[in-house]
């Protein structure tokens, strides 16, 4: 249940609103989420893909794949993880949540790898 969801509850438990008001609370917070995922979805088919580039230290490229913003999550962040542990991707998949588009991250490992992940 939503935090929104609870303080509304928690408002009718105590009195401070009536049933009536919280019932159209709970609607609006309803609404809105709904809403809120739709954007989401809209967002994950408007990017074509999320593209993963590594090169090795001698600046050849080792890899260039591209896959759908879902399967990246599962696949991608793995594949990422294998490459260099110590790397932090949360705010690279924050960025393909909220439908950035672009070049997200662009790092080198402690072994000379560069990394670069873009959304398409």
């Amino acid at each position: 249940m939503s935090e929104d969801r609870m303080k509304i509850l928690k408002m009718i438990e105590n009195g401070t609103i009536t049933a009536e008001d919280g019932m159209k609370l709970l609607k609006a917070v309803e609404s809105s989420e709904s809403r809120h995922e739709s954007t989401e979805e809209e967002i994950q088919k408007a990017i074509k893909g999320v593209r993963i580039n590594v090169y090795d230290p001698r600046r050849e490229k080792k890899v260039d794949i591209t896959l759908p913003a879902g399967i990246f999550k599962f696949f991608g962040v793995k594949y990422i993880k294998d490459i260099d542990s110590d790397i932090d991707i949360s705010g690279v998949l924050e960025a393909i949540k909220s439908g950035e588009i672009g070049e997200l991250m662009n790092i080198t490992t402690d072994d000379g790898h560069r990394v670069i992940i873009s959304v398409e």
